[in-house]
């Protein structure tokens, strides 16, 4: 799955969770006081979720980062041994 679609997947469902929990809410048999505090709890409550998983992302994507950029030094470093067994080899030739 592509990083956007999953995102723009992860998105939908949100917002469809979003709105049938506040149509849930509106639909109930409350009082205006309960129901008001139930909607704030309830957004508050996908707000945390949200950032949640935002940070879960932002850490997967951190750990990629540095593998990746783990394995560019690796392989920087292959090139740079090779480039001084290659001269050293043209030298002593």
């Amino acid at each position: 799955m592509s990083g956007s679609n999953s995102s723009s997947t992860i998105l939908t469902f949100i917002v469809g969770l979003g709105v049938g929990a506040a149509a849930a809410l509106l639909l109930a048999p409350k009082s205006g006081d309960e129901l008001r505090s139930d909607i704030a709890d309830r957004i508050n409550d996908g707000v945390e979720n949200a950032r949640g998983s935002v940070r879960r992302a932002t850490m997967h994507a951190k750990r990629r980062a540095d593998k990746l950029v783990s394995m560019a030094k690796d392989e920087i470093q292959d090139v740079i041994d090779a480039g001084d067994e290659a001269y050293t080899e043209a030298k002593n030739a």
